[in-house]
């Protein structure tokens, strides 16, 4: 049973658990288990073909991320959390997925925080079962306030029905039972494909909407269009005046004035392109009850594209200067541009923002194989034990096209006249003789030539990751009734289940030469391992008394220790339930849940260095003569009186950011509670419905905060907690030479926060047969939350209710055949 090691019929299920079955899974037609599981309301889509990301199928419960929901097959680990891909598992052998929401450390180990996912797969299929769905969306465009802001921002706006985003999905499951049934062969395959689907397809996601007073309206187009964007940043035309290339194609600069900008929509993909390829098989053979042999191999392989908006030139730390005899230029442009040094070498210091015409790439690919092997059996009729092993790997690769090298563009905005031919400065005088001109001076698009050396190797390079697992564990659970052992006032004995568990992890990165100097990535090879025991005990205190149908009460307990981490950590449980009559359950439950640092987080630490903030900020928020920010609020950055109004602005608006966790990274730290009661009332047979409150407080909470979020909410609230992060030299500045560790804003994994969240879980099902032709049954399942966020003294309320819906706008067409042979 998931939430319990224990293995009884007469254990009492207190946990608040949800299962989706094989049933509800063909009822969908569904083309991934977390399309299935998307529309059980307490978990969050995380992923799945959205363009963001990269291309996993993971799940989080209530909001509280991915690294927090533990998913399992048969009660183990798929594999390292942050590299598991729920699409390995095979949908044509799950029985069903169970859905337990809070803590379970005590039971499973780390990482089971905010839920645990279980998927159990059937152990004696026989036949044959083959499926083939296709499906596509039919999205009805209606008028929407989305809808309406764009119309107003003069982005074009699509009508009626809308027919794309097409699904295949085949698969196949063929089992044998042999040996008189004591043993069984199973194998499974699976092909799917998904096609893109674009957000300016879609009415409502035709450009990022955000609010402008009580108004809804497009974001800010960009400013970098094909078009051009030039203002002289020094030189005798340094007026503030902002250029753009006239339409038509002629060589001639006009004002600039923010109209036409680009939509940052125009080419997102609102759901990726995708491919899936599945494989499995499984073993099962009984040589006598207490030796039952089993092991089972996955593979995974799955591909996918994502798409974003073409690459820009941008203001950054490289910096463009354009020559006034620049044969590329006209006259006029020239003139504009460089006043009185128009026709001279003399370099204009120009702030250039262009957008080039094809679409930014990246290509993601998943390879997973996962191995597991053990034995288990009974032990006489009080015990049972189970010693296995997991092994699993995940290989990642990515390759991003189109990213454009800035180094580059500052050599191939550097062009004079050879003989009639323009030809880069860098040419002639051998320090890159690959530069080709970049002619940026008309609506007409650079050449070709110019755009393939402007690119990266491989448009940005390639990124592979390994992670990989091993992991050992036995258990043992017994019914100690056998011996006697139970409570005076119930006829059921008391259960227990013992056992320990080893985990090794190590992930290995290896970008290319072109991905380190696209992202400044380095390679690294980290590791880390944990050793569980556990222990846990339920004890039925009364049964089959007047009012005390039944009466139990358990507790669990684990010590963990986590390499890189100081002293043992232990985690428990207690928890139970009354059954006043056969109609009600009452059941509650509190969890101590343990999450260690996972290996990203705590070797973060110690990979320390020293990079800049992306272009997006807006500098240091308390420099030049009037600053952004108060006096006040700069005072808690560590800026003096005497400073304030007189701090030297960031170069380019880019401070230094330290990459790394100040001091050791520890386990955070979850309380979860959980009450409610189950109805399974007699007089409507097939009839239940579950109702649960759930509360998850997490203290020393792990997580990953950028630089400019402190930065900004510094600026914004003047909170101590994010201004202590801003680390000033003594002249108050906040940047530093590459290396040097002063004057610089943290950026990293730490334990600084405390979330939570609360809520409620309800259910309900009934089935029933209708005469002997028929059968009719519906679910329910709704999650209202009623607080969700940071806790700073008091939690940040926050409402949501979900129901079961649809995951995606816009109704499903779908073909199905199935044939069966299975029994």
């Amino acid at each position: 049973m998931t939430g319990s090691r224990i293995r009884s019929k007469n254990l009492v299920e207190t946990a608040p658990v949800t299962s989706v079955t094989q049933a509800d899974i063909k009822l969908q037609a569904a083309f991934s288990v977390q399309e299935v599981l998307n529309r059980v309301p307490a978990i969050k889509n995380s992923d799945t073909n959205l363009s963001n990301g990269n291309g996993r199928q993971q799940f989080d419960f209530h909001g509280l991320g991915t690294n927090r929901t533990l998913t399992l097959i048969d009660g183990q680990r798929i594999g390292v959390t942050e590299g598991i891909d729920a699409s390995v598992v095979p949908v044509g052998l799950i029985e069903r997925v169970d859905l337990l929401t809070g803590g379970a450390s005590a039971v499973y180990g780390s990482d089971a925080i905010g839920g645990v996912v279980n998927f159990i797969l059937r152990k004696d299929f026989e036949g044959v079962n083959a499926n083939v769905n296709y499906g596509f969306y039919n999205a009805d465009n209606r008028d929407n306030i989305a809808a309406q802001a764009a119309r107003n921002a003069g982005f074009a706006v699509p009508s009626g029905m809308t027919n794309d985003g097409g699904r295949f999905d085949a698969n196949i499951s063929m089992g044998k039972n042999f040996a008189g049934g004591r043993g069984n062969i199973s194998i499974f395959g699976a092909y799917s494909q998904v096609e893109p689907v674009l957000a300016s397809s879609r009415s409502f996601s035709v450009c990022p909407i955000t609010l402008s007073g009580q108004s809804v309206v497009c974001a800010s187009p960009s400013s970098a269009t094909s078009a051009g964007y030039f203002q002289a940043l020094s030189g005798p035309a340094q007026n503030g005046s902002i250029l753009t290339n006239a339409a038509g194609g002629g060589r001639e600069f006009v004002p600039f004035t923010g109209t036409n900008g680009y939509n940052y929509n125009e080419s997102f993909f609102f759901q990726r392109e995708n491919t899936r390829y599945n494989g499995a098989a499984f073993l099962n053979y009984e040589v006598s009850p207490a030796i039952q042999l089993y092991a089972n191999g996955l593979y995974l392989r799955s591909e996918s594209q994502s798409q974003s908006d073409p690459a820009t030139i941008q203001p950054g730390s490289t910096p463009y200067d354009i020559n006034c005899n620049n044969p590329l230029l006209s006259g006029q442009q020239a003139a504009a541009l460089c006043g009185s040094a128009a026709g001279t070498g003399t370099s204009v210091r120009t702030d250039v923002r262009y957008r080039f015409t094809e679409p930014q790439t990246t290509r993601s690919s998943n390879e997973i194989y996962r191995a597991v092997a053990g034995v288990r059996g009974d032990l006489g009729s009080a015990w049972h034990y189970d010693v296995g092993g997991v092994y699993s790997t995940t290989l990642y690769r990515q390759q991003q096209t189109g990213r454009i090298d800035p180094t580059k563009v500052a050599n191939a905005l550097q062009v004079v006249d050879v003989n009639g031919t323009a030809t880069c400065v860098a040419a002639v005088n051998g320090t890159d003789p690959r530069c080709v001109p970049l002619d940026i001076f008309s609506t007409n698009a650079p050449s070709a030539a110019a755009v393939e050396y402007l690119s990266f190797a491989q448009g940005g390079g390639v990124f592979r990751e390994r992670y990989e697992q091993w992991v050992g564990n036995a258990n043992l659970s017994g019914d100690l009734g056998d011996y006697g052992l139970k409570s005076p006032f119930s006829s059921k004995g008391i259960n227990i289940a013992l056992g320990g568990e080893y985990r090794a992890n190590t992930y290995r990165s290896r970008p290319d030469a072109a991905y380190q100097a696209a992202f400044g990535a380095t390679p690294s090879t980290l590791s880390n391992d944990a050793v569980d025991l556990y222990g846990e005990v339920n004890v039925p205190l009364v049964s089959d008394k007047p009012f005390i149908r039944d009466l139990s009460i358990g507790a669990a307990i684990r010590g963990s220790e986590y390499s890189g981490v100081e002293n043992i950590r232990s985690t428990y449980k207690i928890d139970g339930s009354w059954r006043p009559v056969e109609d009600i359950l009452f059941r509650a439950s509190y969890n101590k849940a343990t999450r260690a640092p996972s290996i990203y987080e705590l070797s973060s630490n110690a990979n320390t260095s020293y990079g800049t903030l992306d272009t997006n900020t807006l500098g240091d928020p308390c420099a030049g003569t009037s600053p952004v920010a108060s006096r006040e609020i700069c005072a808690s950055t560590g800026v003096t009186a005497a400073q304030y109004g007189a701090i030297q602005q960031c170069p380019d608006f880019l401070c230094t950011v330290r990459n790394g966790s100040e001091g050791l990274v520890t386990p955070e730290v979850a309380h979860t509670y959980t009450y409610g009661l189950v109805l399974t009332p007699r007089m409507l047979r097939g009839f239940s419905a579950t109702a649960d409150y759930y509360s998850i407080e997490i203290q020393n909470g792990i997580g990953y905060y950028r630089a400019i979020d402190f930065l900004q909410t510094c600026a914004n609230t003047g909170y101590d907690f994010f201004c202590s992060q801003l680390q000033r030299n003594a002249d108050g500045t906040l940047f530093s030479d590459a290396g040097a560790a002063t004057g610089y804003i943290n950026q990293g994994y730490s334990n600084l926060g405390r979330t939570n969240a609360r809520g409620f879980n309800f259910s309900a099902n009934y089935d029933t047969r209708m005469g002997s032709w028929a059968r009719f049954s519906t679910s329910y399942v709704a999650t209202l939350q009623t607080a969700k966020g940071a806790i700073s003294g008091s939690p940040i309320p926050t409402i949501m209710l979900s129901v079961c819906s649809a995951p995606m706008r816009g109704r499903a067409i779908a073909a199905i055949s199935t044939i069966s042979g299975s029994r």
